[in-house]
Order: C-alpha cells, then sequence, then structure tokens
C-alpha cells in the first residue's frame, strides 16, 4: 500500500512521522500498555480551557469568543484561529495575495512603502513645500519627491523597494565539528564549528512563512549526532535570526559487547566544560563526567550490575551548571550487551531487509509495539518501545 504514496521529501516524511507515531502513543498504544508497566507514574497536573468563552487561558494564545480564523483588514480587528493562533490579516508580515494584498510591512502605517490597506503606495507625500502646485494658498503639500520626500522614490512616484528577507543561524556545538543544514530533507548548508563551538551562517532570499530547518553535527572524530529540528517563521523584509540552537552530544560505547564485570567506555563530543549525562537503561540516576575544553568526554563504565546475558541502551546529553538554562537534548539511543553469547551488536532498521528504512519498517514497528517480537526490537533490549522508534528515525531512508 505504501507504493502509492508518493514522498518527495525525506525531512516532510520524518517530521509526518513524529506526529503520526504520538497520536498512536496517547490513543492506542496506551491502551495496550500492560499491568507490567504499572510501575512506572507519570504525575501530571490537569487543567481545563474553553476555547470560544472569550478568555485567554495560559494555555491558548487567543480567544476573541467567536474564534473563527477569517481574513481581517487590519491588526486590530484581527480575528483569532481556535484559540492557537491569529487568522491571517494586513498587518501580520506577510503578504496575502489571495486576500489582495499588494505588500505586508507589519504594520497599518501609511508613508513607509505599505498603507493602512496593505496596498503598495506610490506617488508619495513630501514633507513641507514641495514645488507642486498649491494655488492661491501658498506652497503645496504635494511634490516631486527628493531630499525631502520619502527616501529612494523615483521622479515619477514609482518606489524601488529595498527591504530585503534573510535569515540568520547561530548556534553551538563542538569545537571543530562539520554541521550539515537540512531543509525539506536536502542539504541547505554546511558549516564548521569554530574552536569555541560556536557556528554562524546566514541565508539570504528566503521565502516568508513558516519554516523547518534540521541540524546534526559530526565530530572530529566522525561520530554523528542526531538531528536537532526547529521550526519558526521567517519575516518577510526583514532579517530573522535564529540562535540558541544546542546540538546533542556524539555518543559511542567501546566494545559493544562485554562480559559482565568488566568495564566498558562511553565517548563523544559535547559543548566544552559542560557537564556530560550518560544514563544507562531506565536509570534515574545518570553517570555523569565534564567536557573538556575541546569538547571531548569519556566515561568509563563498571558493567557488575547490569543484567547479564542481555542488550542495554546508554543515552546522553549536557547541561552548564553555571547556566541551568542551557542543556541540550538527548544523543542517538545506543545499545551494547553484556555477556560472551555471539550475538550481532550492529543496528539494523531494515526490518524487511529490502535494502532501505522507510514506511513499510515503521509499519512493522507500530504493528509490534509494545512486544517482545524479535523482528521489530531494534536494539535487542525485550521490547519494542521509543528507544527502537527513535533508531528507526535516525537511520530513516526514505
Amino acid at each position: 500500500m505504501y507504493d502509492t504514496l508518493h514522498v518527495n521529501s525525506r525531512w516532510f516524511v520524518q517530521i509526518s512521522l513524529v506526529l503520526s507515531f504520538y497520536l498512536f502513543v496517547f490513543f492506542y498504544i496506551g491502551a495496550r500498555t500492560d499491568s507490567a508497566q504499572a510501575q512506572y507514574i507519570a504525575t501530571t497536573t490537569v487543567s481545563l480551557t474553553v476555547c470560544g468563552d472569550s478568555i485567554v487561558a495560559p494555555s491558548e494564545f487567543c480567544d476573541d469568543g467567536t474564534n473563527s480564523g477569517l481574513y481581517a483588514f487590519s491588526i486590530a480587528t484581527r480575528n483569532c484561529s481556535s484559540c492557537i493562533a491569529w487568522g491571517q490579516y494586513c498587518g501580520d508580515g506577510v503578504i496575502q495575495p489571495f486576500e489582495g494584498e499588494e505588500c505586508d510591512d507589519g504594520n497599518n502605517t501609511a508613508g513607509d512603502y505599505c498603507d493602512v490597506s496593505c496596498q503598495n503606495e506610490s506617488d508619495p507625500v513630501t514633507e513641507g513645500g514641495g514645488g507642486g502646485s498649491g494655488g492661491s494658498g501658498g506652497g503645496g503639500g504635494r511634490g516631486t519627491p527628493g531630499d525631502d520626500g520619502i527616501p529612494d522614490a523615483s521622479v515619477d512616484g514609482g518606489i524601488e523597494y529595498l527591504g530585503e528577507t534573510n535569515l540568520n543561524i547561530a548556534g553551538r556545538a563542538y569545537p571543530g565539528a562539520t554541521i550539515t543544514v537540512l531543509r525539506d530533507g536536502e542539504v541547505e548548508r554546511v558549516v564548521e564549528a569554530d574552536s569555541s563551538a560556536n557556528f554562524t551562517f546566514s541565508l539570504t532570499e528566503q521565502t516568508p512563512g513558516i519554516t523547518t530547518l534540521g541540524f546534526w553535527a559530526a565530530d572530529r572524530a566522525g561520530r554523528r549526532s542526531i538531528t536537532y529540528a526547529a521550526t519558526f517563521q521567517v519575516v518577510q523584509n526583514a532579517v530573522t535570526t535564529l540562535s540558541g540552537i544546542l546540538i546533542p552530544p556524539t555518543l559511542t560505547v567501546t566494545p559493544e559487547k562485554a562480559p559482565q564485570g568488566t568495564a566498558i567506555s562511553f565517548a563523544g563530543s559535547a559543548l566544552p566544560s559542560t557537564k556530560v549525562q550518560a544514563y544507562v537503561d531506565k536509570a534515574d540516576k545518570p553517570e555523569e563526567t565534564l567536557a573538556s575544553t575541546n569538547g571531548e568526554w569519556t566515561i568509563s563504565y563498571d558493567t557488575t550490575k547490569l543484567t547479564n546475558e542481555a542488550f542495554h541502551t546508554v543515552k546522553a546529553n549536557y547541561i552548564d551548571e553555571d547556566n541551568i538554562q542551557l542543556k541540550s537534548g538527548y544523543s542517538l539511543i545506543t545499545n551494547f550487551y553484556v555477556g560472551t553469547r555471539d550475538v550481532g551488536t550492529g543496528l539494523t532498521a531494515d526490518l524487511n531487509n529490502d535494502g532501505v528504512v522507510n514506511l513499510t519498517d515503521f509499519s512493522i514497528l507500530l504493528f509490534n509495539w509494545n512486544t517482545t517480537n524479535a523482528v521489530a526490537d531494534i536494539n535487542k533490549d525485550g521490547s519494542v518501545s521509543l528507544p527502537d522508534f527513535s533508531i528507526l528515525l535516525f537511520y530513516w531512508t526514505g
């Protein structure tokens, strides 16, 4: 059935899979969770919000009582849409050609190249006596645009629009890391982090509106991070800056198989001088170390307390102890085996062995969700669960 799906964008498919997966988790998988998992209790704060009561609750963006989301001709008359965002309106900074807009500079003010109704301004009004015909009343209000008029206006009243829609990106990874930037599954740019782990670049002539970029890094040792995704709005005729990007750490396990009681090594790269936390299996307390000034980190881990002849998993993140707001997401979940049996430790997300990881493998994973089926148990931890889904996305080929 998946042969009929025409997937033009690898990145779009990944985003769609993530959304589909969480819907599956909340509405279907929860009903299949067995009693053995009842020991894991999540404490939640529940609040009741009514969209349409004209009260903007903490979880609502807006609420005007009707929430029609219809197009409006000004900022003052804009309509809320389903309590989650404003509907389109003149003054939102995005040209809506189907609503008759010729321009939209983010306001409803005239004299700035775009008038109050989002139409291009021509024959601009000058300040003071222009030199036009004012009659017996003195200097006229309209005249030839020039030094006293709107800048860059031509003598015939036309306007040269100089506004550019650009995008500035700033983030942090690891010193000397190579960062690959993705848009719609395609490589948009490849940049290198400096000795302090910072990376910056600019994109010009961008299309305004909502966009999603993905970032992944390869450290100096060639280890690859998981992909970090950011969705944001590019503002028309302005420079939009996306900053504060933190690429999760890289992580490898050496060796991938070890007898119980021997030490294994967790290693990778992170933001320099931050605290790296490695979580083994479902442990609440992580193993910790400090990344060096060049971003390298390593943790020696004793396998004595782990179940023998079994697969285990580890994931890592980093945090700045001097700035608790600076905390990365988790690395790729990596598996290793404790024991001496002859087992394969290499992960494969190609569940049907057709040479690609795509929607067919995703379907197999969901069909076997929350079971012990070895075919779909990618990380070999005894159950088909969230770590397996994460690994499948990492190896996705489309």
